[in-house]
């Protein structure tokens, strides 16, 4: 998948679990806020701020891996 834009600001996505198992979307940009949505829903589940503008995000082994200038940051669930 190709990067998604909201409005003209590039989003980065990815799917994640939480530990209980239940599925979210990531989301990040250039505010600098990682946010995780209830797909189904559509509703806001937690904003977190990270600091620097979020260029990537992905899943894996249970990890959710931000990529940003100032380097990466990993959130185990």
């Amino acid at each position: 998948m190709g990067p998604m834009y909201f409005g003209r600001e590039r989003l980065a996505i990815a799917g994640c679990l939480t530990p209980e198992g239940r599925p979210l979307v990531a989301t990040g940009g250039h505010d600098g806020v990682l946010r995780l949505w209830e797909p189904e829903t559509g509703g806001l589940v937690h904003a977190l701020p990270v600091g620097a503008p979020i260029n990537a995000l992905l899943t894996m082994d249970g990890l959710l891996v931000i990529g940003s200038r100032d380097g990466l940051i990993a959130l185990e669930r």
